[in-house]
């Protein structure tokens, strides 16, 4: 599945359109209060097959459950 990928300062957010990561993109800026320029988007590819997804998701997961540690 196609999607986007919007990340910040600290934010990293996935949006279904373009249209939607740029208003993500907004949201975060004022959020962050950070430059446009420093919230960037790409397109990128989430599996659907259900081992692929599972494996996608376990590694969002690793990735919060580091940042959470650091804190």
């Amino acid at each position: 599945m196609r999607c986007y990928l919007v990340t910040g300062p600290g934010a990293k957010r996935y949006a279904a359109t373009n249209a939607d990561a740029r208003t993500t993109r907004n949201a975060l800026v004022e959020q962050l209060g950070c430059k446009k320029k420093d919230v960037k988007i790409e397109q990128t590819d989430i599996p659907v097959a259900k081992a692929d997804l599972l494996e996608f998701i376990n590694i969002l997961c690793a990735e919060t459950d580091v940042k959470d540690a650091e804190e």
